[in-house]
């Protein structure tokens, strides 16, 4: 279990997001080969992908390390994330073991589902998003569902963009476009805590603390919401780094909307099995959304 917690982490610091590490322990569990992961194996690496995503807002709450005042509460607030996700993982992990809690409460979940249907959602980010992306780089999603499921397969996975057009291997177009994609967004990092720190000052800090002040639950609620729109907690969370290095909302209030991120990205995974066949990638599903409610 121990392995499959430093798993998670590691695969979700890699690919900065949770709700992907996530979607891709959903298809391991769900595909039908020799290679596929079990429940119980999968549980752990669950567990692990909730702590490796607060790297990103870690990264962030550097950008304030100029100013010593900012920079301890920016620091501060990115580590909630992580002692939030460790307390919950050292109590589950060791209820997990002894009693299997989330497997069997999971299970008994997933043949009430099982049957349903649901269309996908798409979000804004990703709309916006995916035709720059597309320019540059598109891979071959047939051939990607092939590899999943250790079916060798022959040719290039890319099949449209800039990138097809080069003499690089599928492997040094990867590396190329993941050095622009970190370059892209240490640069957006940077404009995002300078334009927050510019707009939220005055009144506009005023009106954000009465809205967070008013109900922790409706606070929740928010960070539920915000982060089924962009699906990715990364996001979300990081977003309100620069808020709390500036002052403008308190290590408390992060805390509530945090909690709310934890539980909102859930959801990308969720529809993700809900799409599919096979009832062990819906439980799996439901065992990220129960360990979050848990939370």
């Amino acid at each position: 279990p121990i392995a499959g917690i430093m798993v998670g982490i590691l695969v979700t610091v890699l690919v900065q997001s949770s709700s992907t590490s996530t979607s891709i322990v959903v298809g391991l569990v769900s595909v039908d080969s020799e290679n596929s992961l079990t429940v119980r194996q999968a549980i752990p690496i669950i567990m692990g992908c909730n702590i490796g995503t607060a790297v990103t807002a870690t990264l962030v709450s550097f950008i304030h390390s100029a100013k010593v005042d900012e920079f301890r509460r920016a620091f501060a607030g990115a580590q909630l994330n992580w002692i939030y996700n460790v307390l919950i993982v050292i109590i589950l992990l060791v209820v997990e073991y002894f009693a299997h809690f989330l497997e069997i409460t999971s299970d008994a979940l997933t043949s009430l589902l099982t049957g349903g249907s649901t269309g996908s959602f798409n979000s804004p980010i990703s709309a916006a998003v995916a035709p720059f992306v597309n320019v540059f780089i598109h891979a071959d999603e047939s051939k990607l569902e092939e590899l999943a499921q250790g079916v060798e397969i022959e040719g290039s996975l890319i099949d449209d963009g800039f990138m097809q057009n080069t003499s690089l291997s599928d492997e040094g177009a990867a590396a190329l476009m993941l050095v622009l994609s970190l370059i892209v967004m240490i640069v957006a990092l940077v404009m995002l805590v300078k334009l927050l720190s510019s707009v939220l000052k005055g009144a506009a800090k005023d009106w954000l603390n009465k809205a967070l002040n008013f109900n922790r639950y409706i606070a929740m609620l928010v960070g539920v919401g915000v982060t089924i729109m962009v699906q990715s907690s990364s996001i979300t969370t990081s977003t309100m780094i620069p808020l709390i290095g500036i002052g403008v909302i308190t290590l408390e209030q992060m805390l509530t909307l945090t909690i709310g991120a934890n539980i909102g990205t859930t959801i990308t995974a969720l529809l993700a099995a809900l799409s599919t066949d096979s009832t062990f990638g819906l439980q799996i599903a439901l065992v990220h959304l129960l360990f979050n409610i848990i939370g």
